[in-house]
């Protein structure tokens, strides 16, 4: 269950959630709420509570010009964002190819086939380092690689532009010498990045073992 089909389920069942000093409150009749319902409000605590208690300023309806979205979904959205309401540049719809690029997405679990993988070889690690430094002031600049995809509880998926988006590096240390490069090949195949986080960029480095240099896949 998801958190819109929770707030739905809440809804329905007539069952009251509050936030006090940053605990959920539930409110309902006796026998309403059972240990497996009561689970999934202790797992969904920290969106229920982006929900519940909103970062200044709230993001409403009328501020969004290009999509019509219910508050509910909005705040949704929000929670999912790091710094909330404040981390939310825009929220528009997704273009024709955008949204046939996500149904292949969510068509196959297994891989993806709009995913691009890009293999490069540094020097050294400092070379590393600027080449990621140059990638987030590309990625600070345009809009586009610092957008998520939000598509769960909502009648249309849409795009959110955030603020800030930055780079998350996994470094990744084998256990074995034997071709670094092959093996950061095989570790990153059949990938499937999480669409509701920016930037849509990971890069996966490894230092090679038997020299100065480095691996990167992107």
């Amino acid at each position: 269950m998801n958190i819109h089909e929770l707030m739905q389920h809440l809804r329905q069942k007539n069952i009251a959630v509050e936030v006090d000093n940053g605990e959920l409150v539930i409110k309902a009749a006796p026998g309403v709420i059972d240990a497996a319902l009561l689970a999934v409000l202790k797992s969904n605590k920290k969106e229920l509570t982006a929900i519940l208690v909103p970062s200044a300023p709230r993001i409403v309806p009328e501020m969004l010009n290009l999509v019509k979205l219910k508050q509910y979904e909005i705040d949704a959205i929000v929670a999912k964002v790091p710094d909330g309401a404040a981390g939310v540049q825009d929220i528009y719809p997704l273009g024709p190819l955008q949204e046939g690029i996500l149904f292949h997405h969510l068509l196959d679990n297994e891989t993806d086939t709009y995913l691009l993988r890009t293999a490069l070889r540094f020097d050294t690690r400092t070379h590393v380092d600027r080449f990621l430094s140059a990638l987030q002031h590309v990625v600070d600049r345009h809009d586009i690689l610092r957008s998520s995809v939000h598509w769960e509880g909502l009648e249309r998926a849409v795009q959110v532009v955030h603020r800030q988006a930055p780079i998350k590096v996994r470094e990744i240390a084998f256990d074995t010498a034997v071709d670094t490069h092959a093996q950061l090949m095989d570790m990153t195949d059949h990938l499937r990045l999480d669409l509701s986080r920016a930037p849509l960029l990971v890069p996966f480095i490894a230092a090679d073992q038997d020299s100065p240099a480095w691996y990167m896949v992107l």
